[in-house]
């Protein structure tokens, strides 16, 4: 008698045990982007989800956007990762699309998750 895995035993491990719901801010700079608002899902550049804009605020002289985001992701001894595994922390620039490809660059400010 056997066990059959139809995906490799290290990918169900990886999505049982490290699966984490995370929530990042990021920080756009020079720009107000008004299409960038609470509910819309952003991605990677090959249309991988990093998540859903759940907060925006903008400064009062609109050359500042920060946007919290909400995602399921992975955790483990090395850091957090969102999308299809881009590492995400404090410092790292990341760079996103909506769904028409319009890109935004943004720098990562806060990361916190909880499994």
């Amino acid at each position: 008698m056997g066990i059959i895995f139809r995906s490799s035993f290290e990918k169900l491990v990886d999505n049982l045990f490290y699966k984490a719901e995370i929530t990042y801010t990021v920080e756009i700079n020079g720009m107000n982007v008004p299409e960038l608002k609470k509910g819309v899902e952003i991605f990677d550049g090959e249309g991988n989800s990093f998540g859903v804009i759940v907060k925006k605020t903008v400064s009062d002289d609109r050359t500042r956007t920060v946007l919290t985001v909400s995602t399921v992701g992975k955790h483990d001894d090395r850091g957090n990762y969102i999308g299809n595994s881009t590492f995400i922390a404090p410092g790292k620039q990341l760079d996103f699309c909506l769904k028409d490809n319009k890109v935004f660059s943004s720098l990562v400010k806060k990361v916190e998750y909880s499994t």
